[in-house]
């Protein structure tokens, strides 16, 4: 009987990182005379081909500056712009932002000025970009015509905050609600002249703030670009693609980000498994609790059933403020697995910033970081990345950080990785011949980087043997065996062959332990000096075994005699939703002779394993477990798997069943089906149509009144039905139909249904004699609310004919299909017609009142004096007076009472 292995071990080495921080590169202002907030580092981009990286410093004056530094010499020149942006330095305090983000391919770079002016008049107009060939031709680009130029508010643009060059270069103008993306081609200049445009049709606020391209969907290159907005402030990542003559379409779009995280800031690809790359989002203001601008990076991956991208994990930040998430760069596969590594920062962290770099199967697997990056003397350290291709000539990319408020780009080599997995081979001790001893083998597996030309590195192997009576042979006074190996040839497997004494008459009853172990001998983090083919060992090395191996004889061939029951509290039938987890568990008894090697292989589904026990271990990719005992399995002992936890929270109403599939081996090295043992239990999952609920509001009453100015402007109607779902189980794929009234007369009313999701808005197919209306709910979650408008419209005067002579009925039926059970509500609505005509006897008698009142007013103002006038008598008495007078002679004039003037008497 062969011996068996009966734990393995992954040893994480986080300070053994990828990058050799002792020999970092530190590239400052300090000699170029640039002025303190000149931001240097707040963009850069590399041209491997040209060993050139290239280095934005928007606040370098009131234009702004790029600069090029010639990797081999460290030469640091200023790029000369034709045509840049003038301004009036007296009087003008707005910057440019030149440099603000710089991009490139090795045949082209490509930078803009996103907050240009007018000279004349100080105010914002469209942003101007430069592309070069080399840092000595450098270009304006074409101004966008005016029908492009037309769709943003006043013809400002904000291009160039968000740049991704590659066979075309993708520009966003994020500081615009409207307009959109545009799309360049730097063929040639001809090319050029003639640039794409994106339309942003929902008028999303922050359109463009990132940008990126790549095949994430299919084969065809989708456009991807991000709003932090969104919606309602939550965030949005836009995917486009291209459909001949008729533009650039909406494909897919991913929001799974919180309220004001910026979600979507950042947009990296990275090659996570499989054949198209996956795509990894940055939201630097997430918060968390009580927290506030923790960050986090959402990781999404690919479905290929569905062709869209599927969020496998968030990764969360650790401090408050530190903008995690906030710069994000795939560093390509450092260490052979055909996994990127990935470079996340926190430019604010600790007030200082941080880089992390974390394992490709680390991110996948929900594994920390294993290199934290914060050198001395950095401020927003961090707040750019670029990789650099090759930089060492190692296969391995480089690694650029830029700290834009220290003015300082740090630059750092990678060092590759090679993933080391232990193994031993024991042979069947109970036929051995020799009963004093036996041999084993140990040895290594080793896989390189495929670009790795030279390795420089020694490994040493370490084993030992805990038992009171087997010893190995030509050990040390310790009692462990150590050799050494070089790995300058890259040999794929190394063996050595181990010798174990075992005296006759020791104790053999306790199974003989071992342990081997492997590292390096130097590590390159040890040593200050960088040398390129130095290589350290990956996250996924398997650098200790433990394991044991039996020497108990049997009589002949061991014959294990397994068997294996299941225990879980999974109701039988199962309530689809009514858990968000459940447990099973597996014990293993053994009626026959001692089992060394046995197992036990797991499937489940459709539910997915949410946790495993210690002894288990998931295959990648998939929902099998397989599960060995940590000791062997003598007669009548039972091992029990521990518990194993099921996500059973994702089940929907289109799962009818929990399958849990299981196997035990007697010998898991050869599973065949003469050692194998075959289990299936089935949990038939019931749904619960109780929860799903339907309630119908019309905007008006039951019968509604049209009146005349009704018929002349139009009559609109709308039917409400919200749809919720409280019960346990979600639902995915509900038909849905809605029932119209059959209208008798064409061209009178027009219908319209659409059906409101959390997450979008579409309309229903109406059939051509607009009886029924057919919607889509593609899911109805737990607390969940779909509504349903249907809105009537009674066209203006087209109801005069028709609503004088009959009342007209307008109704409509919803009806769901909830598996086998149906559900449906209905509303209903009269119009009948109300004339506003007033009788002819109101109005004569509303005459006849105003007549009398108007009469009664008239006798009050008599009767109490208006008009009339006053002292009447005294002015009768006073005009025969001056009669008098004038009729007395001359002489008589001094005789008179009345007042009159001297000369009158003359």
């Amino acid at each position: 009987m062969k011996s068996f292995i009966v734990l393995l071990v992954t040893i994480c080495m986080p300070a053994l990182g990828y990058y050799h921080e002792p020999s970092m590169t530190v590239i400052s202002t300090e000699t170029l005379g640039l002025r303190k907030q000149a931001l240097f580092g707040y963009s850069t981009t590399y041209q491997d081909q040209h060993r050139r990286l290239i280095v934005g410093a928007p606040r370098a004056n009131n234009v702004g500056k790029v600069f090029y530094i010639d990797i081999d010499s460290g030469n640091i020149k200023e790029i000369q712009f034709i045509d840049t942006p003038q301004y009036d330095s007296q009087n003008l305090t707005q910057d440019y932002w030149l440099g603000a983000t710089v991009s490139s391919t090795n045949s082209y770079f490509i930078t803009c000025a996103p907050r240009s002016l007018y000279d004349i008049y100080k105010i914002y107009k469209t942003s101007e970009c430069y592309l070069g060939k080399t840092p000595n031709e450098v270009y304006l680009l074409p101004t966008l015509d005016q029908g492009i130029l037309g769709t943003f508010n006043a013809d400002i643009t904000t291009f160039g905050w968000s740049i991704e060059s590659n066979s075309k270069i993708l520009m966003g103008s994020p500081g615009s609600q409207d307009g959109g993306a545009v799309l360049w081609n730097p063929h040639s200049f001809d090319t050029l002249i003639y640039p794409e445009f994106i339309h942003n049709k929902q008028k999303y606020p922050g359109f463009g703030y990132s940008v990126i391209t790549g095949n994430f969907l299919s084969d065809n290159v989708s456009y991807v670009i991000s709003t932090t907005f969104g919606d309602y402030g939550q965030g949005k990542i836009l995917f486009y693609g291209r459909r001949q003559y008729l533009g650039y379409a909406l494909q897919h779009e991913l929001s799974d980000g919180e309220v004001g995280s910026k979600y979507g800031a950042v947009m990296t690809a990275a090659n996570l498994g499989g054949s198209r790359p996956s795509l990894l989002v940055g939201a630097p203001t997430f918060n968390e609790g009580s927290g506030f601008d923790i960050g986090a990076v959402y990781l999404y991956l690919q479905n290929y059933d569905t062709n869209i991208l599927s969020l496998k994990r968030r990764v969360t930040g650790t401090e408050n403020g530190g903008y995690f998430g906030a710069a994000i760069i795939s560093v390509g596969d450092m260490d052979g697995d055909g996994l990127d590594e990935v470079a996340i920062s926190a430019p604010y962290e600790s007030d200082k910033g941080v880089v992390y770099l974390y394992s490709g199967a680390g991110l996948i697997a929900g594994r920390k970081w294993f290199q934290r990056i914060q050198p001395a003397g950095f401020n927003t350290f961090g707040w750019s990345l670029t990789a650099m291709d090759n930089l060492s000539d190692n296969g391995c990319k480089g690694l650029a950080i830029g700290a834009p408020e220290s003015n300082k780009v740090a630059i750092l080599r990678g060092i590759p990785a090679i993933t080391v997995t232990l193994f031993a081979t024991f042979p069947n001790l109970q036929k051995r011949q020799n009963k004093t001893a036996f041999e084993f083998s140990s040895g290594l597996e080793i896989q390189y980087p495929t670009s790795l030309k030279n390795c420089e590195a020694n490994i040493s192997v370490t084993i030992e043997l805990i038992h009171p009576s087997a010893k190995l042979a030509d050990a040390n006074s310790d009692g462990k065996i150590i050799f050494f190996e070089a790995l300058e040839t890259k040999p794929r497997v190394i063996v050595k062959t181990v010798k174990v004494s075992t005296p006759i008459g020791g104790y053999y009853n306790q199974e003989i332990s071992y342990k081997i172990s492997a590292s390096l001998v130097t590590t390159p983090s040890q040593q200050t000096e960088f040398r390129p083919s130095q290589v350290m060992l990956s996250e996924s090395s398997i650098l200790t075994l433990f394991g044991s191996v039996s020497a108990v004889d049997c009589e002949g061939i061991c014959n294990p005699n397994l068997k294996a029951s299941l225990a879980t509290v999974i109701a039988r039938p199962y309530i689809s939703g009514s858990s968000a987890n459940e447990t099973i568990s597996i014990s293993v008894r053994n009626d026959g002779e001692t089992a060394y090697t046995s197992c036990l292989v797991l499937r489940v589904g459709p539910v997915l394993v949410l946790k495993t026990p210690e002894d288990c271990v998931r295959e990648i990719g998939t929902e099998v477990l397989t599960c060995k005992p940590r000791a062997s399995l003598g007669p009548a002992a039972t091992w029990n798997t521990g518990d194993i936890t099921l996500e059973t929270s994702t089940l929907t109403n289109a799962d009818k069943s929990i399958v849990i599939d299981y196997e035990i081996y007697d010998y898991c090295e050869k599973q065949s089906n003469g050692t194998r043992k075959h289990y299936e239990e089935i949990f038939i999952v019931q749904t619960v149509t109780d929860g799903v609920s339907i309630e119908g509001t019309s905007n008006s009453e039951e019968v509604v009144n049209v009146t005349l100015r009704d018929v002349e402007a139009g009559k609109r109607l709308e039917h409400v039905y919200k749809i919720s779902n409280t019960g346990p189980t979600r639902w995915i794929g509900i038909g849905c139909k809605v029932q119209l009234s059959k209208i008798e007369y064409t061209g009178i009313i027009e219908i319209y249904v659409m059906v409101k999701t959390e997450m979008s808005l579409s309309n229903c197919s109406i059939d051509e004699d607009i009886t029924h209306a057919s919607c889509s709910i593609p899911e109805l979650r737990i607390n969940d609310v779909v509504s349903v408008y249907v809105s009537i419209f009674a066209l203006p005067k087209k109801l005069d004919n028709i609503i004088q002579k009959q009342d007209i009925k307008l109704n409509s039926k919803i009806t769901l299909a909830l598996g086998k059970e149906k559900k449906s509500f209905s509303i209903t609505n009269t119009l009948r017609y109300n004339c506003d005509i007033v009788a002819t006897w109101i109005i004569v008698v509303a005459v006849l009142v105003g007549l009398l009142l108007i009469a009664i007013i008239i006798y009050v103002l008599y009767k109490g004096g208006f008009l009339k006038r006053k002292k009447k008598q005294e002015a009768e008495s006073f005009r025969k007076t001056i009669k008098d007078y004038r009729k007395l002679p001359p002489q008589t004039c001094g005789e008179t009472q009345a007042p009159i003037d001297d000369q009158d008497c003359l």
